[in-house]
C-alpha cells in the first residue's frame, strides 16, 4: 500500500456483544493507522534519528463497551476469557495483542533497554539507562512498527465486514 502524507486508515469493528441488564450491548474497537512525516527531530527507542521526510506509521486503538471506553483492553480481555463476550469477531485476540503491544508506538517514554527491563510510570522519570544513558521520560520515542504488524493492521482495517 502506498503511504501518503497525512493519510489515515480507520475502522470501527464490532468485536462482540455483551449481555447486560439493559439487554445485549455491542463492544466496538476503533483502529487507526496514521502516517506521519518525520521532522528530523524524532528518535526511535534505539535512539536513532528518523531522517526528515521519512514517513512512518502510528497505530492508535480505543474501545467502547457497555460499561467502559477508551483504553479498555483489560475489560475486553476479561469479557472474552470469561465467556461473557458473545458473537466474537474472529480477530479479537489479534486485536488485543496489537493493542497491548503497539498502541501509540510514537509515544514511548523509555529507550529499548528500559522497555526490555519493564520500566513504566512516573517513578522512573529522569533515571538514566545503564546501557545508553537515556533519561527515562525526557522525550517521546518512536517504536518503529514492523512491516508485518503494519500489514496486519491494514488488513484488519480494510477487510470486508465478517
Amino acid at each position: 500500500m502506498e503511504k501518503q502524507l497525512a493519510k489515515r486508515l480507520t475502522r470501527t469493528i464490532q468485536v462482540g456483544v455483551v449481555d447486560t441488564d439493559r439487554g445485549p450491548r455491542p463492544f466496538t474497537v476503533d483502529l487507526s493507522l496514521a502516517y506521519k512525516v518525520a521532522t528530523g527531530l524524532e528518535r526511535t527507542t534505539g535512539l536513532d534519528l528518523i531522517p526528515k521526510g521519512v514517513i512512518y506509521p502510528v497505530l492508535s486503538i480505543s474501545g467502547q463497551g457497555p460499561d467502559c471506553g477508551g483504553q479498555c483492553q483489560t475489560e475486553l480481555s476479561d469479557l472474552l476469557h470469561s465467556g461473557r463476550l458473545k458473537r466474537v469477531h474472529l480477530m479479537v485476540q489479534a486485536i488485543l495483542n496489537l493493542w497491548n503491544d503497539w498502541h501509540l508506538n510514537d509515544l514511548n517514554a523509555g529507550c529499548r533497554h528500559q522497555q526490555e527491563a519493564g520500566w513504566t510510570g512516573f517513578d522512573k522519570v529522569n533515571e538514566k539507562c545503564g546501557d545508553c544513558g537515556y533519561a527515562y521520560g525526557s522525550a517521546w520515542l518512536v517504536r518503529p512498527l514492523p512491516g508485518v504488524v503494519e500489514r496486519q493492521v491494514e488488513s484488519l482495517i480494510l477487510e470486508e465486514a465478517l
